[in-house]
């Protein structure tokens, strides 16, 4: 399977965070993406583990295999954003 790597940025849900190898799990990312797992090297694990079940958006170069679809992102940066439910409001 080839895989292509691309930059760009990403939100959903932070549902998991594994603060001893810098892996996370972004679920409800996008049509297609229900899932993405990502790579942080650059977030204090403190921040992260607080970031747990927040929307956010995240940054970076991500790989994707021959369907296009994004299954592995090397997280660059991590914001928390609103969640569009909120908005509505």
């Amino acid at each position: 399977m080839m895989r292509h790597t691309q930059s760009g940025s990403f939100t959903g849900t932070l549902r998991a965070v594994d603060l001893d190898t810098g892996r996370i799990t972004l679920r409800h990312v996008a049509e297609g993406i229900p899932v993405l797992r990502g790579i942080v090297d650059a977030v204090e694990p403190s921040r992260l583990k607080n970031m747990l079940n927040t929307h956010v958006r995240i940054i970076g170069d991500y790989e994707s295999a021959g369907d296009g679809v994004p299954r592995l992102i090397r997280v660059e940066d991590l914001q928390i954003v609103q969640s569009p439910l909120l908005e509505q409001e």
